[in-house]
């Protein structure tokens, strides 16, 4: 919820008694130093472990390290925190036992915690706690009273608005697969940082203009060419001097690996979008780049007809050089179809 200067998340946890009878139960919400990513994924940011060397429970505010990270709206009836020397909240939450303090300082950065709702559902009852986590900005929203449940409803109008503008009637056999389109329209906007648009997020929070050229296609194909031309217009003017299209740009600059798949895929791209847009002043803008990647592209092809590339393997004579454009050949360069492929496209 929010905007990308003033941002958080808003979890809801909905917990429901299933049976006939009235029945008591504790629902845990636990604290604890760990990354969605596991450490074998670690391209961007290193995987693992989150250190938490210090943390603190007053009431239904959970600070790490210093600073308020946690606010749940419905107050806990108890809480711990416990070092990693002390165990781990799992552990103790596995165990039954509860330490005694609801704040520590662990020097390994390993401390971990619990907020603890006990509550007695009648039959069918349902309770839902709500816990926010602010994300970007000051964080004033979680300091004062807030609604769950209107938050929510803005973010889901807010989705229809960016999800809706294309719809597919189908027949009900046919629904699961026009909810699937729709849910990979949202990932394709989730994943993107600005005008970025990028194959995923954490480890995958970079722009290769392969998959952004395949992204754009499908935003084109349900009225998204907003983002297409917010993606050109970012990522364009990292070409290099010589005509060369960067596979990759992310918060470091552009990649110069040669990845040789990359200019017929920019091409591409300010080509489909003119297509579905007809978009002329665009197009005159974008066409130095165009112009440029081709005159590159002419230049690698005319490095491969050479007699020699001939003797040696005729399939070779006139495509596109070896490169790395596949993980696998990053220890050695290699021809590859798919260079071919977008060289062609372009």
């Amino acid at each position: 919820h929010g905007e990308p200067r003033d941002s958080r998340l808003v979890a809801r946890y909905r917990l429901t008694n299933p049976g006939g009878k009235a029945r008591d139960y504790t629902l845990a919400l636990a604290l604890r130093p760990f990354q969605v990513n596991p450490p074998s994924q670690f391209l961007n940011t290193r995987g693992g472990v989150s250190p938490i060397r210090a943390l603190a429970i007053d009431g239904g505010t959970v600070s790490v390290d210093g600073r308020a990270r946690v606010f749940a709206k419905q107050l806990p009836n108890a809480a711990f925190a416990s070092s990693f020397d002390g165990g781990m909240a799992a552990s103790h939450l596995a165990a039954g036992t509860r330490p005694a303090g609801a704040s520590v300082v662990d020097p390994q950065g390993l401390a971990s915690g619990a907020l603890l709702y006990r509550m007695r559902l009648a039959p069918w009852e349902s309770r839902t706690i709500d816990v926010m986590v602010p994300m970007t900005g000051t964080g004033a929203l979680a300091r004062r009273w807030w609604d769950a449940a209107t938050l929510q409803d803005e973010v889901a109008g807010m989705w229809r608005e960016r999800l809706d503008r294309v719809v597919l009637t189908v027949p009900p056999q046919g629904q699961a697969l026009a909810d699937t389109l729709r849910t990979s329209l949202a990932h394709m906007l989730i994943s993107r940082i600005g005008p970025r648009l990028q194959p995923g997020t954490r480890s995958y929070a970079r722009s290769w203009i392969r998959d952004g050229a395949m992204i754009s296609e499908g935003l084109l194909r349900l009225g998204r060419a907003d983002a297409v031309r917010d993606y050109l217009e970012w990522y364009a003017p990292f070409q290099f001097d010589d005509g060369k299209v960067p596979c990759c740009v992310d918060d470091r600059g552009s990649d110069p690996v040669p990845e040789n798949d990359s200019h017929g895929e920019l091409i591409f791209n300010i080509a489909e979008y003119w297509r579905y847009t007809g978009d002329d002043a665009f197009l005159q803008r974008m066409w130095p780049h165009v112009l440029a990647a081709w005159e590159y592209m002419e230049s690698l092809a005319l490095s491969e007809r050479t007699g020699a590339n001939r003797a040696l393997d005729p399939a070779f004579f006139g495509m596109m050089p070896a490169s790395i454009s596949h993980e696998g050949y990053s220890a050695k360069p290699m021809h590859s179809y798919w260079d071919n492929f977008w060289a062609l496209r372009g």
